[in-house]
């Protein structure tokens, strides 16, 4: 089945659950998180808090509002998981409707964001060990739509992923070098 089935115009990703097929949901979703806690964490560790802050174009995002918004990604998805409100204040400075402040006051440091980040992912990574793929399978409301639980998870890995390509071009924008060789 396409990842997101026909509303999302089969994006061409699919996860078969046949034996002898591809991964499973919880095997596919388990790979994805660790491989964004492994490149966050190599994208991330090297840069402090002045050059995390710095737009790289006029008015422009900062490697620190992205990981920000990583943070409010996946405090989100958690929150739902669990049917427990987001953290408001995440969501106020870093949310779908924010944008990068060109001082940065009165965001968390850099090093702050990531231990919330990955935090999280712990949490996210003992749910999704614990669960089934019939579990999975279950559909759970988010916002005004319902959505099965591993594409939720799935669009979540992928969105987090995307934010991560940004911070790699802004590494190479700040004249960083490439963390993995």
């Amino acid at each position: 089945s396409s990842l997101f089935g026909k509303r999302w115009g089969g994006i061409g990703l699919s996860i078969n659950r046949r034996r002898g097929g591809m991964m499973s949901y919880r095997a596919s979703l388990l790979h994805g998180l660790n491989l964004n806690r492994f490149v966050l964490k190599n994208m991330l560790s090297d840069i402090g808090d002045e050059d995390a802050s710095k737009p790289i174009s006029g008015g422009g995002s900062n490697i620190r509002w992205l990981a920000g918004h990583i943070l409010y990604g996946a405090d989100r998805v958690y929150a739902y998981l669990i049917e427990k409100k987001p953290d408001r204040d995440i969501e106020r400075k870093f949310g779908y409707q924010t944008s990068a402040r060109d001082d940065s006051a009165g965001y968390p440091s850099l090093s702050e964001l990531y231990e919330r980040i990955d935090h999280i992912h712990e949490k996210l990574t003992a749910y999704i060990s614990s669960h089934s793929d019939e579990d999975l399978e279950k559909e759970i409301k988010t916002g005004d739509r319902l959505l099965k639980v591993w594409q939720m998870l799935i669009g979540y890995i992928m969105h987090e992923y995307y934010h991560i390509g940004q911070i790699a071009m802004m590494r190479t924008a700040l004249g960083r070098k490439r963390p993995f060789g």
